[in-house]
């Protein structure tokens, strides 16, 4: 139907100007009044005009602009003349600018943030979720950036989602793959992300199996980096996904009890989580085998816990980590089916905790060892939202990042 939702192409609209801070426009088809444009940032003399509603604002010389906001859809108008023909870019969008107290060029840990910098991150990933649909439609608001990603180690869910971030704020994107690359004949990690660099990359996002990987990168090249997981070191984007993630379902973050369950010692998603959650006031448990959880956690601020039958009923969010048998030397207990018997989230143990508990998982999830399939697909479960989450979590840094510095590369 004309006029409904976002897909305007190429239908016609009459509209009348009926003051300066006003603009109704009539669908003729349906004969129905639009009041919802009342923002205007230039003075319009009153008259009538022919609007065509489209994705491309290109054609003419435009001189006056305002913004339309309609069901939470925003969009621009450049109006050439009174009388004249008004185009609409669903792809221009006034998003602001980067707040002042963001500063940093590199996203590399959530350690060394402050809550502060942290908020101003969930902010822009809910601002970018309501401006773009949830993430579904494109704003180019860094048109003429390239973001390289630079990933020695496999990846889907977080390769694909920074590449779909980058695009849907306009930029170029280039992935690197370390199995076709010259790595392979002996080229240094460093020389590898040089080369890369100088072919005119604003930033570098970077997965590597060395703690620290992103941290040297940043310490040798003059473009912003981010990291995307470096060993069992951090992932900072996963930890603010999940931090969202609860922040949306249950409306803050500050005295909440979150545990993470399961791997804790090869997790680079579980140290990303303490330090976000710990700053922003929750408490944190850390549960699972005692061969993954040592009791040398407690120097992070958090509540070490080996029964999880018996923290269940305190906690508000459990994140079930999956066991990464990848980066084990020595298999840290008997069998997996002895693993799920006592840690893995069911409708038995869904049953004792709290009605309103949250269920979330990084993935990817095995199911029947850190959940089962009626718990991750019931309605506790926040684990696609996840993934929605973290594609707006990552549009944000790109462009809390890229978008404090001064000019893309040339």
């Amino acid at each position: 139907m004309p006029g409904r939702g976002r897909f305007f192409r190429q239908n016609e609209y009459a509209g009348t100007l009926k003051s300066e801070h006003s603009l109704i426009i009539t669908p003729p088809a349906i004969g129905r009044t639009i009041p919802e444009i009342r923002e205007n940032t230039a003075c319009f003399a009153a008259g009538s005009w022919r609007v065509r509603m489209g994705r491309s604002a290109a054609d003419g010389c435009f001189s006056n602009i305002f913004t339309l906001r309609r069901l939470g859809f925003e969009a621009r108008f450049r109006a050439q003349k009174p009388t004249g023909r008004l185009s609409m870019s669903t792809d221009v969008m006034d998003i602001g600018a980067v707040p002042a107290a963001w500063t940093r060029r590199h996203l590399l840990d959530l350690e060394s943030l402050s809550a502060e910098e942290i908020n101003i991150i969930l902010d822009s990933a809910v601002t970018f979720k309501q401006a773009t649909s949830n993430c579904a439609r494109k704003i180019p608001i860094l048109a003429g950036r390239t973001c390289a990603n630079l990933f020695f180690e496999p990846s889907t869910r977080t390769r694909t989602s920074f590449s779909l971030a980058a695009r849907r704020l306009g930029a170029d994107t280039i992935d690197f793959s370390s199995s076709s690359s010259s790595l392979s004949k002996g080229e240094t990690f460093i020389d590898t992300a040089k080369n890369i660099e100088a072919m005119g990359i604003d930033a570098v996002v970077v997965r590597h199996r060395t703690p620290g990987a992103a941290q040297l990168l940043a310490e040798n090249l003059d473009c912003s980096v981010i990291n995307a997981g470096d060993g069992a070191h951090e992932h900072p984007t996963q930890g603010l996904l999940d931090i969202l993630s609860i922040r949306e379902r249950r409306g803050r973050i500050e005295g909440l009890t979150v545990a993470l369950v399961g791997d804790i010692a090869h997790s680079r998603t579980a140290r990303s989580n303490i330090w976000g959650l710990k700053k922003l006031g929750a408490h944190v448990i850390v549960c699972g085998p005692s061969t993954l959880v040592s009791k040398h956690w407690e120097a992070l601020g958090v509540e070490v816990a080996y029964d999880l039958d018996k923290i269940l009923p305190r906690c508000d969010v459990l994140n079930l980590l999956r066991i990464q048998f990848e980066r084990q030397t020595t298999r840290p207990f008997p069998s997996v089916r002895e693993y799920a018997l006592l840690y893995a989230m069911n409708q038995e143990r869904l049953a004792r905790a709290k009605r309103d508990i949250l269920i979330l998982a990084p993935g990817p999830i095995n199911r029947g060892v850190e959940i089962t399939p009626d718990v991750a697909d019931g309605p506790h479960s926040a684990i696609l939202e996840q993934v929605t989450n973290g594609l707006a979590v990552r549009m944000a840094v790109l462009w809390l990042i890229l978008g404090s510095t001064s000019q893309p590369s040339t």
